[in-house]
Formats: structure tokens, C-alpha cells, sequence
């Protein structure tokens, strides 16, 4: 599953400091964090294409 999370749209994500932050992985737990709407919903077309 690791690998799906990290090749779904890697560039969309919010900036903390210099690095972009896409999505937090706990467990069984996903956070996606994006800017807009629209960038929400291409990264899950992406996530649901890689599964």
C-alpha cells in the first residue's frame, strides 16, 4: 500500500517549511492533505488506480 500512497500525484500536497506534505499514514488511518477540491479528487483517482 506504501507504494500506491507514494505514486499518487506526489506533487499535490501543502508546503510545511521546504518540504510538501501529501498525505499522513498512521496504522489503518489516511490523511490527505491538499489545496483544493480539485486536488483532493485527483489524488484519490490516483490512489484508487494504483489499488
Amino acid at each position: 500500500m506504501g507504494e500506491v500512497i507514494e505514486k499518487a500525484f506526489p506533487e499535490i500536497g501543502v508546503m510545511l517549511g521546504e518540504q510538501r506534505i501529501g498525505e499522513v499514514v498512521y496504522v489503518d488511518d489516511l490523511i490527505l492533505l491538499v489545496e483544493s477540491a480539485e486536488q483532493l479528487q485527483k489524488k484519490l483517482d490516483g490512489l484508487k488506480e494504483g489499488i
